[in-house]
């Protein structure tokens, strides 16, 4: 099921992704009386000269059992879970000095709505914002923005990066982005998705809210969320900030015939 966020987790670290020496590691919270935090070291290495692969068939179908894995941890609330074979499935890949692109998109997403479900900000943060070229968190992000998985998942990353955006410091900048991704994800979901409406119409509300804070919100700011939600058969109910599940972990490769050829789509022949 969709998972929900609560505001009151905004400044809490309960488990940040750091790089230690070129790993991928998950520190944890700790007791007051301990030194320092315990890491999960789950291996590997990064840095300039791991190829970024787009749809290699190598090892794809078990790096996706894997990437659903993962899932089904996020969508039964195992969250610390989750979020551990997110980062095996980064270092399972960066141990074979071959990125795929459709992976990595896919695992950054993950990494994302779990933090957000840990009430983790400053973590999600730090993976949205990641820009040093050789970081996967950044390439992950390029892989979201530019369609290398299904557009489910897109819109999913909208929602993540409304939420994120609604915590800026500047009003009007806030208020753009967020009416701009949610006017986009209402877009998408009055045709290909109705039922993820309501959820979206409250998160835009709760993001506006956020963005003025305690100061009256200027009534042109929720034009076009009052505009959709008057669309809608049943009047949206105020409530917590949800998230919805990611796509599964499926890619189309094309199709091959007998002699291993790919096959031309309907597209490929009218282009010849």
């Amino acid at each position: 099921m969709p998972g929900k966020v609560a505001r009151g987790g905004r400044g809490r670290v309960v488990g940040p992704i750091v790089w230690r020496g070129n790993r991928a590691c998950i520190t944890r919270a700790v007791a007051p009386q301990s030194v320092a935090p315990a890491a999960l070291d789950t291996g590997g290495s990064v840095g300039a000269g791991v190829d970024l692969q787009k749809d290699s068939a190598m090892n794809l179908e078990e790096l996706c059992q894997a990437g659903e894995q993962a899932d089904a941890h996020l969508e039964a609330g195992r969250l610390e879970e989750a979020e551990e074979a997110y980062v095996n499935l980064l270092n399972r890949m960066i141990d074979d000095e071959e990125i795929q692109a459709f992976v990595l998109a896919k695992l950054t997403l993950g990494l994302l709505v779990t933090a957000l479900q840990q009430e983790n900000i400053q973590a999600a943060h730090e993976i949205w914002t990641a820009t040093e070229e050789d970081d996967p968190f950044s390439l992950g992000i390029q892989c979201l923005e530019n369609a290398q998985t299904a557009d489910h998942d897109f819109i999913v990353y909208l929602f993540v990066a409304a939420f994120l955006h609604s915590l800026g410091t500047e009003p009007v900048e806030a208020e753009t982005a967020v009416n701009d991704y949610m006017s986009r994800i209402c877009g998408y979901a009055a045709s290909e998705s109705p039922e993820m409406l309501p959820m979206a119409v409250n998160n835009w509300r709760q993001h506006l809210i956020e963005v003025y804070e305690d100061r009256e919100i200027p009534p042109e700011a929720m034009e076009q969320v009052e505009r959709v939600a008057e669309g809608l058969d049943e009047p949206v109910v105020s409530g917590p900030i949800g998230l919805p599940l990611p796509a599964p972990w499926t890619l189309e490769l094309p199709e091959e015939d007998d002699e291993g050829d790919e096959v031309p789509t309907p597209e490929d022949e009218d282009d010849q």
